[in-house]
């Protein structure tokens, strides 16, 4: 891969996506981040508004990203698989939706570019708070469904030279912080990572995107994380 090379970010909101996109700028790399909401990201050398569950947001999005940084290189998807103790079925769909499937989506549009590259990287960035019994479904069924996806992609893709790997912030009990209550219902469950995790997750992260982690391919390398209920 060329020494400046073109990064996507999927959903560059989140605080160790801001850490990621810092971590690649110093080392040369030019790092899009697409978003969705009102506001863009701050950071990032192009944002671009992308709803993942849109086939033509997706297209336009990554043709907008070629057309100013030239062809993807790197993909970097953040699934947050936080979700509240109120998870409905139609709720359900819709989080999976946007959340797993339309990411699916976008890397599928990406492929092209990363094979070409010789060097693609696939990097997911996995992070989660589950409380309740529908919620913590959601949040395995989530996580069986990326440990296939990521398994398959990275037998199929290595041999056009595409590693794919995992970042998991991880959430233990022990780091939950109940504060319940009228002001923080179950549904503001979020999750908060403090500055030296951050840190550590963009290490990882960085080092999954370099040309010298050709050999790391299928990995899931997890990153402490702490749960706040935050409102």
């Amino acid at each position: 891969m060329p020494s400046q090379r073109s990064v996507l970010i999927v959903d560059g909101h989140s605080e160790v996506s801001q850490g990621i996109t810092k971590a690649l700028q110093e080392s040369g790399d030019r790092v899009a981040a697409t978003y969705s909401g009102p506001h863009a990201p701050a950071g990032p050398d192009l944002t671009v508004a992308c709803d993942v569950t849109d086939e033509s947001q997706i297209d336009g999005a990554l043709a907008l990203v070629e057309e100013r940084h030239g062809p993807v290189g790197i993909v970097i998807a953040s699934i947050d698989l936080s979700c509240d103790l109120m998870l409905r079925d139609d709720r359900f769909v819709s989080v999976a939706d946007n959340r797993i499937i339309g990411t699916f989506r976008l890397i599928r549009r990406a492929v092209p570019a990363l094979r070409a590259s010789g060097q693609g990287r696939i990097i997911f960035l996995c992070t989660s708070a589950q409380d309740g019994l529908s919620a913590r479904q959601f949040g395995s069924t989530s996580e069986a469904a990326l440990r296939g996806f990521v398994s398959r992609m990275a037998r199929d893709e290595a041999f056009h030279g595409i590693t794919c790997n995992v970042v998991t912030l991880n959430s233990p009990l022990g780091q939950r912080v109940s504060v319940r209550g009228t002001a923080h219902p179950a549904s503001t469950w979020q999750t908060r990572v403090d500055a030296p995790l951050v840190a550590a997750a963009a290490k990882n992260v960085k080092l999954l995107a370099s040309p010298d982690a050709d050999g790391v391919n299928g990995e899931y390398i997890g990153v402490e994380s702490r749960l706040l209920m935050v409102s």
